[in-house]
């Protein structure tokens, strides 16, 4: 006998499984950035130990062709040094402090005030990465 669409002897699918949700990862901007100065190793380590799944970056190219991972175009506002980030190497960018404008308290184990500036190499292989490539010099 049929009733409507289907048969009383139907073979019709059986309604599908329900998906299997999935949990929204979670990236840090600019690393913890309310915690520790942005773009930083100490940043970066302190999002992945409060349970970021993975970092939002900003990048830049230095004149020796190095990837840093620096937000703004200038060094003015995050640094004690004024100019590009492109006009300088990434050996003149590791003597300056990243770190001092929003703290200069960093725990041991995120490294010293010297090692806070972090490159694109670095962090490649460490975790999940969002970058945003910023504008780079024409040749």
């Amino acid at each position: 006998m049929t009733t409507g669409l289907f048969s009383a002897q139907s073979t019709a699918p059986a309604p599908a499984a329900a998906p299997t949700r999935r949990r929204a990862q979670i990236f840090a901007h600019r690393g913890a950035s309310g915690a520790f100065a942005e773009h930083t190793r100490a940043a970066y380590l302190h999002a992945l130990a409060e349970g970021a799944d993975g970092l939002e970056i900003d990048v830049h190219l230095t004149k020796d062709g190095q990837v840093v991972c620096f937000h703004d175009e200038t060094l003015d506002r995050t640094t004690d040094a004024r100019g590009l980030v492109a006009e300088r190497t990434l050996a003149e960018l590791r003597r300056l402090d990243v770190c001092s404008w929003k703290t200069s308290a960093i725990p041991a184990e995120y490294g010293g005030l010297r090692s806070q500036l972090m490159t694109l190499g670095t962090l490649w292989s460490c975790c999940s990465l969002l970058v945003e490539a910023c504008a780079w010099p024409s040749s």
